[in-house]
């Protein structure tokens, strides 16, 4: 975590020291220096914007300041254990490649028969084997991209900037039940187009809290930038539905 505070801001600058459970078991916790109250009020939009204004005894941080940094500091005088992240981890990876695969798995004989019957464009390779490692591939990275996000600040400070990526994640969801159980190519097309915009989106908020999440969102963009020129272009090729070869 130090090394990924180093490369790209993750995390708070931060040192790990030993913390002993009552039952004698080490583990590792993370704890960030004391820091005074009124610490980062420029952040604080509207304070700042009237600071010069305000009279003498109104100067002190409101209540409502107070509360806001309680919420913004949250995360560091409450940080999680080692196991925590890595459950989070665990659980971000689980989510994003059963988003990606499982409708697929579950339905795989039937859903590969309507593919192979289905007129493609001459830059889709027979073999699904490119496409389903780069598809993964880019799932596991953007597994990384949230997980990045949640390591800097927690959910309860971030998780505004996560709600492109869940959007985008739940129209990715019906992509594969739109496009070979409703058999409707133009749907398959808008909602890879909505993904595609979802994700711009996830990559300018990510920005927002850390380059490197970002960046591991690059991918996935991509991927969906082929999604959407493939589904085009099926749809020119057969019609907005299709019926299954007899």
């Amino acid at each position: 975590l130090q090394f990924l505070y180093f490369i790209g801001g993750v995390g708070p600058k931060m040192h790990m020291e030993a913390h002993m459970q009552r039952r004698g078991k080490g583990v590792f916790r993370y704890f960030r220096k004391e820091v005074n109250l009124t610490e980062g009020v420029e952040s604080i939009a509207v304070f700042n914007k009237y600071l010069d204004t305000l009279r003498p005894w109104d100067s002190r941080p409101s209540e409502h300041y107070k509360e806001a940094v309680r919420v913004k500091n949250y995360w560091y005088d409450h940080p999680p254990s080692l196991a925590a992240l890595l459950g989070y981890l665990f659980l971000c990876v689980v989510i994003n490649l059963a988003v990606a695969f499982l409708s697929y798995i579950i339905n795989y004989s039937r859903f590969y028969s309507l593919w192979r019957d289905l007129n493609k464009p001459s830059f889709v390779y027979e073999g699904p084997t490119a496409i389903v490692f780069s598809w993964g591939l880019a799932h596991i990275l953007s597994s990384l991209a949230v997980w990045f996000v949640y390591l800097t600040g927690g959910w309860i400070e971030n998780w505004k900037h996560t709600v492109p990526y869940c959007l985008m994640l739940l129209a990715e969801a019906l992509i594969a039940d739109v496009m070979f159980s409703a058999r409707r190519l133009d749907y398959t097309t808008f909602i890879a187009v909505f993904c595609w915009v979802a994700c711009s989106l996830a990559i300018f908020t990510f920005s927002r809290v850390t380059y490197i999440a970002a960046a591991a969102l690059v991918p996935l963009f991509l991927c969906y930038s082929y999604a959407v020129t493939l589904a085009a272009h099926m749809w020119h090729l057969n019609g907005a539905s299709y019926e299954p070869a007899v």
